[in-house]
């Protein structure tokens, strides 16, 4: 599972996009290594419920998050290109 930190503490994600691949890490573990370009990206995108939405399809931009209906809090977040 996800290395998440009790409630009230604070957890450290980070977004990589570089070369065509986005991770996602969260406390210091990879949990998402996938393409974000191609055919793969295409398929997974189009079976998701962003299928309908311009998700991921522009190279720069807007970044978007989101809470899934919890309350959420975000700190520090700093944008930086590779």
């Amino acid at each position: 599972g996800a290395p998440l930190r009790p409630a009230g503490s604070w957890n450290q994600g980070r977004i990589v996009v570089h070369e065509g691949r986005v991770q996602h890490w969260l406390n210091g573990q990879k949990l998402v290594d996938v393409p974000c370009r191609g055919l793969e990206w295409e398929r997974m995108v189009g079976a998701s419920k962003f299928r309908d939405w311009p998700f991921g399809k522009a190279g720069r931009g807007h970044l978007a998050l989101q809470d899934h209906g919890d309350e959420v809090a975000y700190r520090s977040l700093r944008i930086r290109r590779l």
